[in-house]
């Protein structure tokens, strides 16, 4: 993967699982667009065509509007905040 600074942490995060799991979990990793149009990873993944997918999560807006408040936050939510915000969806 080329360009983005975050690329080697990426790849030293796949390396360390790849050798943890003693070859039983191979994790390869794919640019973005690569696979599937960018931005449509996480219906990918729903519908299979992936088995995991990262995009920001200002993306997933068009899937629901659940996902704008966690957007709209400098950092993202504290753990504790998440699991505040996670359990409210689950209780709809």
């Amino acid at each position: 993967m080329v360009g983005d600074p975050a690329d080697g942490s990426i790849e030293r995060a796949v390396n360390r699982c790849n050798q943890a799991t003693a070859g039983r979990l191979k994790i390869k990793i794919f640019a973005g667009g690569a696979v599937v149009p960018g931005g449509e990873e996480v219906q990918s993944a729903t519908k299979g065509a992936l088995d995991v997918g990262f995009n920001p999560i200002g993306y997933l807006d068009e899937l629901s509007d659940l996902f704008l408040p966690l957007a709209y936050v400098s950092g993202g939510l504290s753990p504790l905040q998440y699991m505040f915000w996670l359990s409210s969806q689950m209780i709809r």
